[in-house]
């Protein structure tokens, strides 16, 4: 028998609540493997939600955030509050041998989705979708969320879509109401303050997981990312059937996902329902994710 979790608090057409619902799939795939969870997108809807061969414990929220704050604890935590690019390759690879020493899947999946690195590199080269300038530090938003008193019922509130958003001030940047929170406090200076739920960028950046950076001598390249010239787009598909992790690492890399011009023929086929894409801008200073599109 199939339990479903339905996720109201989570939208199809946000970049970050898109890595929520996959991050979230991932915690619930790493502690509780037995139950073969799944994830799936209401068409209706447009909200995830996720499909188990158990139900799930009254507190699995609680559950999902120890882990994490297990994970921020360790010695040489894949989560230590550093700037991306100032972690050297040796450090690096030390990471990685004490997570596979420590048989933790999940801590390796988290390195590799940040940076990748070789040998002949001095500093790391991050995925593109950590977003860091000045004091923004995204590992340090995900270590200090996970420091304070938020726990899981906060986070049930956020993905069933009753809570209240708060005061964020070190985000990832990976929802586009976040530009428009920047608009609004250029034009009038008042307004200072962005409101979201931070509970979910927390989760999202496990969502990075499915997208580990891929490196070579010549380039660097992050999965579900296109450039062309003047232009750096995220593109992820939405899907109708009840999909295993595996099995959606597979739908994420597919090439016609981030194809300039889809083909809705073949995506139907391979069960995608829908294909989003947000365009990454800014100066050097500042980037953002644009509002969404369906393409």
């Amino acid at each position: 028998m199939n339990h479903t979790f339905e996720l109201p608090g989570l939208r199809e057409d946000n970049p970050r609540d898109f890595l929520a619902a996959l991050g979230l799939l991932r915690l619930m795939d790493t502690i509780w493997p037995e139950t073969h969870a799944k994830l799936s997108w209401n068409s209706q809807t447009g909200t995830p939600s996720t499909t188990s061969t158990h139900p799930l414990a009254a507190d699995f929220p609680q559950q999902l955030w120890d882990l994490l704050r297990d994970i921020k604890d360790l010695d040489n935590s894949p989560l230590e509050p550093v700037t991306v690019e100032a972690v050297s390759p040796a450090d690096h690879r030390k990471k990685i041998i004490q997570a596979v020493e420590r048989k933790s899947k999940i801590e390796v999946m988290i390195l590799v989705a940040v940076a990748s690195q070789l040998e002949m590199e001095k500093a790391s080269r991050r995925s593109d979708f950590i977003i860091e300038s000045g004091q923004r530090r995204v590992m340090k938003g995900v270590c200090d969320m996970l420091a304070e008193e938020f726990f899981g019922p906060a986070l049930l509130d956020e993905i069933e879509g009753r809570a209240t958003p708060v005061k964020v001030s070190n985000s990832s940047r990976w929802n586009p109401a976040e530009f428009r929170s920047a608009a609004y406090t250029t034009s009038d200076p008042a307004k200072t303050d962005f409101l979201d739920f931070p509970g979910l960028n927390v989760i999202a950046f496990i969502g990075l997981t499915f997208y580990p950076v891929v490196d070579s001598s010549k380039n660097k390249a992050t999965p579900g990312f296109t450039r062309s010239p003047g232009n750096n787009h995220f593109s992820w598909p939405v899907w109708s059937e009840p999909l295993l992790p595996d099995e959606i690492t597979s739908v994420l890399h597919h090439s016609e996902v981030h194809a300039i011009e889809l083909n809705h023929s073949v995506l139907s086929k391979i069960g995608i329902d829908r294909v989003w894409r947000t365009r990454k801008f800014g100066d050097a200073n500042n980037k953002y994710f644009s509002t969404a599109m369906p393409i």
